[in-house]
């Protein structure tokens, strides 16, 4: 027989199932991709680790039984216990768990420094949980000193750098440990409740057989299945997983629509993905350049082929793959090996490895960072050496002559008459300013950029080289600058905005060459497009100073600390997997990621992106799907 539901649950609470029992009979179920398998299995094995002595639905034991007398509570006989509390004295939860956010889960919590009727932002939550880990001492990734200063200084870093990772490796493994016992009692009380275990594999597998419902060839066609997943793995990038599933079906229709007309090709013409479409625009430029001319085989086989970071970018030097479509690698060591899909970026490559079944990688995006710098207590940091540096060097290297009496500048930066950007975005600064729209081109980009930094009639170059001032020599004083942070925004969008659509002195687009499919028909036109080298060195210097002054940091700063994060995560790994937990590095990341949004929940952070989904959900809400036709 097997008991209940709501005594495994009551078992539970009343310490007669250990980690050991239940992740006995769990690890082996978990295997099984049917979901319901997996709950029935599991049960299986709870049942079994509960009534070690046979009782009987009864509360009896059968006739014989070592426990015939005892009463009917299902535990183990005395002498052979093996409850929670002696389980956690065998292994111990470490003094880095004290960091863990688990006291704040289960029960709404209530921010301390909040007003009431404003909206809750994520920053305030990570400024007080961060806060309160910072009065632990401050833990984060210390970089290796030059070898100048001696084996003696590099040996000290590495203990350090240990001892840093050992202890947030208790946090991370005690809010997972968390998050698994309540994802287990959900499935043994029937519930749905997501841990975020089985994200990539289980979900993704149950997303991609709605896809092939709504797609009936596309099962089967290693080309459209290459496609689609590298086009939701592109689109990813700062969006939440309904809207990054919504875009990468409108994209994989146009690619559909382009096989049709004879010549599969990714669409590098749409709008969506707010300040983040250029950059994938950019990744789609690239991954249509490698399908086009290497083939969907071999550009999977390079995306998922193992090479050193020095010989990807080799590889592709070799291949001729042009400047305006790639950059060399960054954000990894060169020596580091990982799959060639790191091409699109460290997080991005590891997010195609994980779409295609490879669990191996740890994609680090904005939710993994902010879990590693909220354990660590450095969440908002400021770097104040820094800030005092990226100050001095504007004013000292920004030719502010060149803008000295041409009057009162717009803020905007960017030079519409030569550089146009997406129609919302332009459309939103012109109503913001409306003489913009009025003021002459000259032609030359970095004259009319100075002549735009400021707004007319509010920022005149000398209030702005003051603010600057104020920054050297008060740093910590300057991000109380409202109006400094403001402008340095401004200038960071520009940053951000400079490889955009071209358009000629009149406004009007400006197109490449016409190209033809293979059957003669012409392609749709695409617009062509001005490179990073547009960008500027004062809205490059003003995005580094903004940064520096909110340090809301959403990616690993380097190749190295990426390394150091990655030992975080063997340790993790290695602690749960004493506790009886078996991970992929893909399912730690997920479980973290649902973690750290629900714990924003639990503050009232309700703002885009504490949703919980995943590609299962999204690909269920997807609307009915319309017969497009290739324009």
């Amino acid at each position: 027989m097997s008991f209940s539901n709501e005594e495994i649950q009551r078992a539970w609470v009343n310490n007669t199932l250990t980690h050991e029992d239940y992740e006995r009979g769990l690890t082996r179920a978990r295997k099984n991709r049917a979901r319901h398998v997996t709950i029935k299995r599991a049960l299986k094995n709870l049942n079994r680790a509960l009534n070690p002595c046979g009782m009987t639905a009864g509360g009896t034991f059968e006739v014989g039984n070592d426990c015939a007398g005892t009463k009917g509570t299902g535990k183990k006989p005395a002498g052979k216990s093996s409850d929670v509390k002696t389980q956690e004295k065998k292994i111990p939860k470490g003094k880095g768990a004290e960091r863990s956010a688990v006291k704040y889960m289960g029960e709404k919590q209530k921010l301390k420094k909040h007003k009431d009727g404003e909206p809750i932002r994520v920053r305030q939550v990570m400024d007080q949980l961060s806060d309160e880990n910072a009065l632990l001492g401050e833990l984060e990734y210390t970089p290796m000193p030059k070898k100048a200063k001696g084996q003696a200084a590099e040996d000290a870093a590495i203990a350090k750098n240990d001892l840093a990772s050992d202890l947030i490796s208790d946090a991370t493994t005690d809010e997972i440990m968390h998050a698994h016992e309540q994802g287990v009692l959900a499935q043994a009380r029937g519930e749905k409740k997501k841990s975020g275990e089985g994200w990539y594999a289980e979900q993704m597998d149950g997303a991609m057989e709605i896809m092939y419902e709504r797609y009936p060839d596309m099962e089967g066609n290693a080309e459209h299945n290459f496609a689609f997943k590298s086009i939701l793995a592109i689109t990813s990038h700062n969006q939440d997983v309904m809207k990054n599933f919504e875009i990468a079906d409108t994209l994989y229709q146009k690619f559909r629509d382009a096989c049709d007309l004879g010549d599969c090709e990714f669409s590098t013409d749409f709008r969506d993905g707010g300040t983040a479409n250029v950059a994938m625009r950019g990744k789609m430029e690239l991954l249509n350049h490698m399908h086009n001319k290497w083939g969907h085989e071999a550009t999977h086989q390079f995306l998922m082929e193992p090479m050193t970071v020095k010989n990807i970018n080799a590889h592709m030097k070799d291949r001729e793959v042009p400047d305006e479509v790639w950059d060399s690698v960054g954000g990894e060591l060169q020596t580091y090996t990982v799959a060639g899909s790191v091409v699109f970026g460290p997080k991005l490559g590891s997010f195609y490895n994980n779409l295609n079944g490879k669990f191996d990688s740890v994609t680090m995006d904005l939710w993994f960072t902010r879990t590693m710098t909220r354990l660590g207590g450095v969440s908002t940091k400021q770097d104040l050496k820094g800030i005092q540096k990226t100050a001095k060097s504007m004013l000292e290297t920004i030719d502010w002559a060149s803008v000295e009496g041409e009057g009162y500048l717009y803020p905007e930066g960017l030079d519409w008459g030569k550089y146009g950007v997406p129609s919302k975005a332009k459309a939103k600064v012109i109503a913001a300013t409306p003489k913009l729209k009025d003021k002459p081109v000259t032609g030359d980009a970095a004259h009319d950029h100075y002549k735009r930094i400021f707004q007319e009639g509010q920022y005149p170059p000398e209030v702005v080289k003051g603010w600057l001032q104020q920054a050297v020599d008060d740093p910590a004083s300057a991000e109380e600058n409202e109006e400094l942070i403001g402008w340095l925004k401004q200038q960071k969008l520009a940053y951000g905005a400079s490889r955009t659509y071209v358009v000629d002195d009149k406004g009007n687009p400006v197109y490449e060459k016409q190209a033809y499919y293979k059957d003669g028909s012409p392609k749709p036109l695409k617009q062509k497009r001005s490179t990073y080298k547009d960008k500027t060195k004062l809205n490059r210097e003003a995005k580094n100073l903004f940064e520096k002054l909110n340090p809301k940091k959403d990616a690993p700063s380097s190749g190295a600390e990426r390394m150091w994060y990655r030992d975080v995560m063997k340790k993790t790994k290695e602690k749960l997997e004493a506790r009886g937990v078996h991970m992929t590095y893909a399912d730690i990341q997920a479980v973290l990621w649902f973690n750290e949004k629900r714990l924003m929940g639990q503050f009232g952070f309700t703002g885009k992106g504490s949703e919980t989904n995943d590609y299962l959900d999204a690909a269920k809400a997807l609307k009915p799907r319309k017969k497009s036709n290739a324009k």
